[in-house]
């Protein structure tokens, strides 16, 4: 009987040390080793990770190497950790996507998410897998309605896509399901200081969705597509059920 196929997982955790805001509210050395409610988030994820029996090989990418050596809880996880590696945080969040992606260098999914995810739990992550993975996308990102952050959290203040169909915002989930799908990282690159700007992030995939996010007569579906289009790539979607996964702690 063949064994069922692994998960790889990748998680970012570069960010600007002790200048970091939430790391100065904080009295960190970084905004991943942060606490919410008594425990850093990096180990909230990992965490959620760990618990995850099919995922079988964990990179962290970051934090800095001195902030990391000078940690010994996150030593000591390193070292503890079956398939769990550290390699240093990249200029960027797209090159150390990049980098951590070239050191797991084979084909099973890879999940890609942020160390700063503190409301990540198990069965959150348990959810978007699952409903990944039966997805035929190459890439499969998690995105939330903005009306149900809204609902959710009142006066939280989110980056949001508005379409035809609705508002959505990221979750910093994504399920790189196939090998052509970890090409997403390198197309990432091209747009990641856009991100902030959705217009602009549109124009680099054409006048087409340009003029459908400004018009917002792009449904989801159609703008997956013209992204997948540009990047030679399947790309789809899972509407997450908890709004949670859309926070960012420093919003």
């Amino acid at each position: 009987m063949n064994r069922p196929r692994g998960i790889a997982a990748v998680v970012l955790a570069g960010d600007r040390g002790a200048d970091d805001p939430v790391a100065r509210t904080t009295g960190s050395p970084c905004k991943a080793l942060s606490p919410v409610a008594g425990r850093p988030m990096i180990m909230r994820v990992l965490d959620a990770l760990a618990d995850r029996g099919d995922i079988e090989r964990v990179v962290l990418c970051g934090p800095l190497r001195r902030i990391a050596e000078a940690n010994a809880d996150l030593q000591a996880r390193i070292r503890s950790e079956e398939g769990l590696s550290w390699i240093d945080q990249q200029p960027s969040p797209a090159a150390s996507a990049q980098a951590a992606l070239d050191r797991l260098g084979t084909d099973e999914p890879c999940l890609v998410t942020t160390a700063d995810h503190a409301l990540l739990t198990p069965e959150l992550l348990a959810d978007f897998l699952d409903r990944a993975l039966a997805r035929p996308e190459d890439i499969v990102v998690g995105l939330a309605r903005l009306e149900d952050i809204h609902a959710a959290f009142p006066g939280s203040r989110r980056t949001a896509f508005r379409l035809r169909d609705g508002a959505f915002c990221g979750c910093n989930l994504f399920l790189m399901r196939t090998l052509p799908g970890r090409r997403a990282a390198a197309y990432w690159r091209k747009v990641e200081d856009l991100r902030k700007k959705p217009w602009r992030i549109a124009s680099v995939f054409g006048l087409r969705a340009l003029l459908g996010l400004l018009t917002r007569r792009l449904s989801l579906a159609a703008a997956l597509a013209i992204v997948g289009d540009r990047m030679g790539l399947r790309v789809g979607a899972v509407l997450v059920t908890e709004p949670e996964l859309a926070v960012d702690v420093d919003s």
